[in-house]
């Protein structure tokens, strides 16, 4: 931490005549008349006018020292007065649940976890594999956990989810295999501990594939995907059983 002179050198030099700075051990900073001894009457007094300066010494000592011992006790104080002020409301009350699934997603994972179950499809959090049935709850839910996300971790600007997030495939599948991911973590206090770890790394995941546009999108102004043009550059998938000459060129290319 810098120190701060108490005053300037052209300060003290511009103290009045007859006037001092007075830094004594640890007591606070003062400007003090000096009066020359002459103009004392006797020793006496100037033998009381040091007793009752080392006097008064001594009170501010005494008085540092009990406030420094009674410092965890008016910690303490303010605590409970804090405690008062709350009242009977609790400081955590407003902590909101994390989005339960849908009851049709719910019943899926039952069904799919079931000893001896027949039901063989994808994993919830698997988006582009989901039918029609399952994906359409999704979306909403996704939302809602993506609003909670956000009103608990993202501090920062560049930690806020952007409300596009659906017209982001790459954050979707993230985004579901977190919540998934959630509810099993907080079965144990050392795996809710590794997914906030994984949580930050999907953070600096999000920022490095939004780049620059994720400022945009994050006030809501989607920006379209800014590999769009590279990725353009593919050729079209060719008709089942046969290449197009594109893809029999790439072929070739890429053989050498």
């Amino acid at each position: 931490m810098a120190l701060e002179p108490v005053l300037r050198g052209d300060e003290i030099r511009g103290l009045r005549e007859g006037h001092a700075l007075v830094l004594a051990d640890n007591l606070p900073p003062i400007i003090t008349r000096l009066d020359g001894m002459w103009t004392w009457e006797s020793w006496a007094e100037i033998e009381g006018h040091v007793h009752d300066l080392r006097a008064a010494n001594e009170v501010e000592r005494s008085r540092q020292a009990i406030e420094k011992k009674n410092q965890p006790r008016t910690h303490a104080a303010a605590w409970a007065g804090r405690e008062g002020a709350v009242g009977m409301t609790i400081p955590l009350a407003h902590f909101g649940p994390f989005p339960e699934p849908p009851a049709l997603i719910l019943d899926y994972i039952a069904k799919r976890s079931a000893e001896g179950s027949v039901v063989d499809g994808p994993a919830p959090y698997d988006l582009g594999a989901l039918s029609a049935e399952l994906i359409e709850p999704m979306p909403a839910w996704l939302d809602s956990v993506c609003r909670w996300l956000n009103g608990r971790y993202a501090w920062q600007p560049q930690d806020v989810i952007p409300p596009c997030w659906a017209k982001h495939e790459g954050l979707a599948y993230e985004i579901a295999a977190l919540a998934f991911a959630r509810g099993d973590a907080y079965a144990e206090a050392g795996k809710a501990v590794i997914w906030h770890e994984q949580y930050d790394r999907f953070l600096t995941r999000m920022n490095k594939s939004l780049g620059k546009a994720g400022d945009e999108c994050r006030v809501g102004r989607h920006e379209d995907r800014p590999s769009r043009f590279q990725l353009a550059a593919w050729p079209g998938p060719a008709e089942e059983g046969t290449k197009g000459p594109e893809t029999a060129e790439r072929v070739k290319e890429m053989a050498g």
